[in-house]
């Protein structure tokens, strides 16, 4: 089978899941209908918040001269967002329902004066081109709508939107352009919350249920709505079938990688859709260790190879190399997912596999046979090699050399001291010197060759690896300068330390790193300083390549054994997660648009998503690190820990910083996580920002005290909680009592102005002057209009939906109905020839 039939054969057994849970659900219910939501279930949008795509509306009405130039695009976001929030409270006053059409939010624009009311039409118009423009199919909800249709089933949407149905039909066949008939679906009958006068919180299905003329058990709804879609259903006896968008851990994980929001593009180009589409197409049970890790693959590592895909690409046609050599063993899997976008995008450039490491290299570039070359190789490798595999790695005979020393067999282990010096200086020797001298002349004649098959001397060579320091590169370009070739190949790496970029690779000017995109974020250091899940998410089956040997008039590379450990499993569930997620995201964006033009800021999101992950472990990330090894990749077979038990046990009481410095310690923020998780934010502040790093790590004496801590906690945030909630209730209500006491001394004022008017203050003065008393009462009305006027003011404003500000309206009325009672008392008293002067008077005003 070859790459390309793994890779439906894996990506379609996880979406098959899905499908199996859904179709299980139809022969149970049988229901003879589906409803669908549209927005973010049945199509998904570009951004990772809906209000993002109000940028891009504001841009296309500043294009369009729909409103000036003085308006900058957050600023029209803001102001979209609150004209709908004030057509809604207009519509729930006028009409008794918050549910509006896009006109009537552009027309509280317009009565803001932010477009002339001519141009109403036109906003729309452009808003709903954006709309259409930027949805996409949903990769997780395709599959049930086929269901549904294969399975004769009638289908609807329901939708709580401000778009028409018919503008929803227009969208929702606008995405399933381009689509073999046999996959395209149609919806019976569309209901839009906006036409329908009720959204699905409140009447809506219960129109449907009437409109279809069925029965509550005979319709399936699928949706993304905790609410609307899920538990307002099911409360009418609909059954429902959820897609939420988020879950466990999911969720958690976007929320810490809030932390990292500095500067990032508007748009995700499908990212955090297709995140969560990916994320819940897992297979293996929760809670299951193949879950985390398939979890991990579609949630954190599939958007960074992607983002890294995307920067090849660019980068490769921008410079016109058409020809990439992906490095052994990071560059396999590598190598499949840029062949597999390759295709989707119809481009011509041609990878290759380059079969290397930095065993297989160092020794060819070995020009000088002393005791530095051979303590060299030595001090790179994490574990002690034994007398066999530094005999192997230098193309000697281990008899031979055990020969000559006494009491040390081939397992030897060759540890710093006396044991390592007399090795050393028995290589050192002839003629086991002049052997090493021939090996590394042989293996570099071999390692040209085998360059040469991939394109070295035809073409110019550009290398890609994840990087870290560019060992690989700067030993094959000293090899080749040592075997008289003048070409310097250049190197496109995921993330290279910034020395080995200026100092060892720089002076060459040829290599390149990814990431970090903001260099002012500091997150250089913090990528390549815990890379490890990122290799094993990139790790093949295969072992490392420790040599080169001639078969069959070629050059064929000779591999160590293949990792047999269990993380073998945990490491096909983790590539899983990257393929389903690189899957569906080629099937939602396709080539149309070019998506590499878009590697910059997709590069900011993944670089988001990145320090996220080394500097705020979440628990299901440490556990999978906690099951991997790392491998020694240097002929010794060594493999240790990830994180372990000892490196926990052994943090405590150490600091940060020395925890962070410590090249034995992969993961620091992993074992900080594991050791004390409330100081990863002083971990944090420490790497990227410089701050004091002399924090101890400490671990509990027991679980019960763990327990404890973690109860306090919660319970520390829930007072924190309330306490907020009572002070904003607090000022509140003094805002609300202020402004009862002043309407209240207000209206006694009035009263008692009134009763010290010489009017009323005797009821024996009844010979004023008419005109005088003709004023008065004029007066008196018009005092009343104003405290009619201001009763209806406040039962308009929307500040009496607070309680204290409905118990100030009974003042008023009593208010009110004092003043009527001193002008009925006044009129009362007056004698018959001044009310009858006083009507003429009126008469003739």
């Amino acid at each position: 089978m070859g790459r390309g039939s793994r890779w439906c054969a894996r990506a379609r057994g996880h979406r098959l899941n899905e499908i199996e849970r859904f179709s299980e659900l139809l022969a149970t219910h049988a229901p003879a209908w589906v409803s669908f939501d549209f927005f973010d279930t049945c199509v998904i949008r570009p951004y990772a918040h809906p209000t993002d795509v109000f940028l891009e509306v504001g841009r296309r009405l500043l294009d369009a001269g729909v409103v000036a130039m003085r308006h900058s695009l957050r600023e029209l976001r803001a102001v979209r967002r609150e004209a709908e929030e004030r057509a809604r409270v207009v519509a729930l006053r006028e009409r008794g329902t918050a549910e509006i059409a896009l006109h009537d939010i552009y027309e509280a624009i317009a009565a803001a004066g932010i477009i002339a009311p001519e141009q109403i039409e036109s906003a729309c118009r452009q808003e709903t081109a954006v709309e259409g423009e930027s949805l996409r199919l949903s990769p997780r909800v395709a599959p049930l709508l086929r269901a549904c249709a294969r399975a004769g089933l009638g289908l609807v949407i329901v939708s709580d939107t401000y778009f028409s149905a018919a503008t929803l039909q227009a969208f929702f066949a606008r995405v399933q352009d381009g689509l073999p008939p046999a996959d395209r679906v149609e919806a019976s009958r569309i209901y839009a919350s906006a036409e329908r006068g009720a959204g699905k919180g409140d009447r809506l299905f219960e129109l449907v249920l009437v409109d279809l003329g069925i029965t509550a058990g005979e319709l399936l709804h699928v949706g993304d709505n905790p609410h609307a879609d899920v538990a307002r259903p099911r409360e009418l006896g609909i059954a429902v079938f959820p897609v939420l968008r988020f879950t466990p851990p999911c969720d958690d994980v976007l929320s810490l990688e809030r932390r990292f929001r500095t500067r990032r593009a508007a748009a995700d180009h499908y990212l955090l859709a297709v995140r969560s589409s990916a994320g819940a197409a897992v297979a293996a049970p929760p809670g299951s260790p193949e879950h985390a890790a398939f979890t991990v693959g579609s949630f954190v590592v599939g958007p960074v190879f992607l983002a890294f895909l995307l920067w090849l690409t660019r980068t490769a046609l921008r410079d016109e190399v058409r020809r990439l050599a992906f490095m052994t063993r990071d560059g396999v899997f590598l190598r499949e997912l840029f062949d597999r976008a390759q295709a989707a995008w119809g481009l011509p450039i041609r990878s290759e596999l380059a079969l290397v490491s930095r065993l297989s290299t160092y020794v060819p570039c070995l020009t000088t046979i002393d005791e530095g070359a051979l303590h060299a190789v030595l001090n790179r490798q994490r574990a002690y090699p034994t007398l066999a595999e530094f005999a192997r790695t230098f193309g000697l005979s281990v008899e031979s050399m055990a020969e000559h020393l006494a009491s040390l067999g081939p397992e030897s282990t060759m540890t710093p001291g006396p044991v390592r010096e007399r090795v050393v200086a028995l290589a050192l020797r002839r003629p086991f010197r002049d052997l090493i001298a021939a090996h590394a002349e042989e293996q570099r004649h071999l390692l040209v060759a085998h360059l040469e098959t991939i394109g070295l001397g035809r073409e110019p060579l550009c290398f890609v690896d994840l990087g870290w320091n560019g060992t690989i590169q700067q030993q094959i370009v000293t090899a080749l300068r040592t075997a008289g070739r003048d070409e310097a190949p250049r190197a496109l790496y995921l993330s290279l330390r910034e020395h080995a970029c200026v100092d060892d690779l720089g002076r060459w000017g040829r290599a390149q790193s990814f990431v970090p995109v903001d260099d002012a974020r500091g997150l250089n250091e913090v990528i390549w300083r815990s890379p490890e899940l990122l290799e094993q998410a990139a790790m093949p089956d295969m072992g490392s390549v420790e040599s080169y040997e001639r078969c069959d008039g070629g050059v064929a590379a000779r591999l160590g054994p293949p990792d047999s450990r269990p993380q073998v499993a945990l490491r096909a569930a983790l590539q899983d997660g990257v393929r389903v997620f690189l899957r569906q995201y080629l099937d939602v964006t396709g080539a149309a648009g070019a998506p590499w033009e878009h590697a910059g800021d997709v590069g900011l999101w993944a670089e988001e998503i990145l320090a996220r992950h080394l500097l705020y472990p979440i628990d299901c990330e440490v556990e999978l690190a906690c099951q991997m090894y790392h491998d020694d990749n240097m002929g010794t077979g060594a493999r240790r820990p990830i994180v372990s038990a000892a490196q926990v046990a052994a943090a405590a009481g150490r600091t940060l910083h020395s925890l962070w410095r410590d090249l034995d310690v992969y993961w620091p923020a992993a074992v900080v996580q594991r050791a004390a998780p409330e100081l990863l934010p002083a971990l944090s502040a420490h790497v990227l920002a410089g701050a004091p790093g002399d924090e101890r790590v400490v671990t509990a004496d027991s679980a019960s005290l763990t327990a404890a801590v973690c109860q306090q906690r919660k319970e520390l945030e829930v007072a924190r909680a309330e306490t907020a909630a009572v002070c904003r209730q607090r000022a509140e209500l003094e805002v609300a009592v202020c402004q009862q006491r002043e309407e209240l001394e207000a209206a006694r004022a009035e009263l008692d102005r009134l009763r010290r008017s010489p009017a009323v203050r005797d009821e024996r003065v009844v010979t004023a002057d008419s005109a005088s008393l003709a004023a008065a009462v004029c007066q008196q009305r018009e005092e009343l209009e104003v405290a009619r006027a201001e009763l209806r003011r406040l039962r308009r404003s929307p500040a009496v939906r607070l309680e204290a500000r409905v118990r100030s309206v009974p003042i008023l009325h009593a208010t009110a109905r004092r003043v009527m009672a001193s002008a009925r008392w006044l009129h009362a008293r007056l004698p018959a020839s001044i009310k009858a002067r006083v009507r003429g008077l009126l008469a003739r005003l």
